[in-house]
């Protein structure tokens, strides 16, 4: 492998989740050290070359730092995100200096924003899609252990599930281009958003919430799950369940009479079950990382 990182592509998937694309991030690992000695050398070890970073980084980037740190502290609370009327109630922050701020959060790529599938732009949502940052806020902000082996040692726990949940999203996200290159479907007009549903309270239907809709021009709604697995990810009787209710929401609520399909993007696969079969289509890490032509 190029720079004499033997690493596969779960490997590889892992690191882009912790520091993204940043080239000087990745010209700082070294292929001698795991991928987790590599995190411990950079960031938990004193002096490390990254355990400054995060406040060097806003610091360097944005007048009023703290402003943006706060935008972005919130965004990490929540994988589904935010529109601007929950970030004002939040922040307390308005107007046009929210605006610019958001702005310049997206311009610099710490933020996405992005649509709700059949909503106005005003009900466009805020999503924190720094890696970096996700992983500081997570695992460094509040950690006063000085285990300077903190993520060798923590990094199979089972807490550390729920952030891998979350960055594995917004990889996916990122590379949508692969995903739709995976389906076969780069040449066709498309629409990528996401939906999410908040019933009123006199409404005794439950909330929904889909992270990545793909409506193509044939007609074809795309309902992706992104689901983080180490092994071929298994469909249990009762997720099964979950996901069929929740697109007879999506349809219910959108007014969609033809039946969406259901679309998994993880890194090794769906495991081949009973509770498998009404999966219309799947991707892998090897689609996230594939070369596209002209994108």
């Amino acid at each position: 492998m190029e720079h004499g990182f033997e690493w596969d592509d779960y490997q590889i998937l892992q690191c882009y989740m912790l520091f993204g694309g940043v080239p000087y991030y990745l010209s700082l690992l070294r292929p001698y050290l795991s991928l987790p000695d590599n995190v411990d050398s950079l960031i938990f070890r004193r002096g490390g070359d990254l355990s400054n970073e995060f406040n060097e980084l806003y610091s360097a980037l944005f007048r009023k730092a703290d402003r943006y740190i706060n935008i972005v502290r919130l965004l990490s609370t929540k994988r589904q995100g935010f529109i601007r009327s929950e970030i004002e109630k939040a922040t307390g922050y308005s107007g046009g200096g929210l605006t610019k701020m958001l702005d310049n959060l997206e311009r610099c790529d710490f933020i996405v924003a992005y649509a709700q599938f059949g909503n106005k732009s005003k009900q466009t949502l805020y999503r924190l899609s720094d890696f970096y940052t996700l992983f500081y806020f997570r695992y460094v902000e509040h950690n006063h252990s000085c285990d300077e082996q903190y993520w060798q040692h923590h990094f199979t726990d089972r807490s550390v599930e729920s952030w891998e949940g979350f960055t594995f999203e917004e990889v996916c996200l990122r590379h949508l281009q692969h995903i739709k290159f995976g389906l076969g479907i780069s040449g066709m007009a498309t629409e990528s958003s996401a939906w999410r549903f908040i019933p009123a309270k006199d409404d005794g239907r439950k909330g929904g919430q889909i992270d990545l809709v793909i409506s193509r021009a044939d007609k074809i709604i795309h309902l992706v799950e992104m689901k983080f697995s180490e092994r071929p990810f298994t469909i249990t009787k009762d997720y099964e369940q979950r996901l069929k209710t929740r697109k007879n929401l999506f349809m219910e609520v959108m007014n969609i009479q033809r039946s969406p399909v259901h679309t998994f993007v993880t890194p090794m696969g769906v495991a081949h079950g009973i509770h498998s079969s009404f999966v219309h289509s799947q991707l892998t890490a090897t689609n996230l990382f594939a070369e596209i032509p002209n994108i």
